[in-house]
């Protein structure tokens, strides 16, 4: 993710913990035991607030510092579900800002763009 913030690790810690809520939510409304098994079984256990481990702990920000790297890194993060084999284009994975840099339509997020 490419994010800029003033408090950016209150901003990262609100969208891991909203977020995990509603994976939560989703994998128990489908019933979807096998996987919360795997997040349980990855809970940390020295972490007594939670029954899940969604997310890795902590987040690593770097500077992005010019156009350059900032469309490395985009291009880096756009082609992870390539890489990994789970479509074939970047424009195709469905939860990518992909469709957006590349055909200029909107996809299932909401891109905004700040100059």
């Amino acid at each position: 993710m490419l994010c800029r913030a003033e408090k950016l690790s209150n901003v990262m810690s609100s969208i891991k913990s909203y977020s995990a809520k509603k994976i939560i939510e989703y994998l128990k409304f489908n019933n979807r035991n096998d996987i919360l098994k795997v997040f349980r079984d990855n809970k940390l256990s020295f972490k007594h607030d939670r029954s899940y481990q969604i997310w890795q702990e902590g987040f690593h920000p770097q500077e992005i510092a010019g156009d350059e790297i900032y469309n490395q890194k985009l291009n880096y993060i756009h082609n992870n579900p390539v890489n990994a084999g789970y479509v074939d284009n970047a424009v195709d994975w469905k939860y990518s800002s992909a469709r957006f840099y590349h055909l200029e339509e909107e996809g299932v997020i909401k891109i905004k763009v700040f100059n």
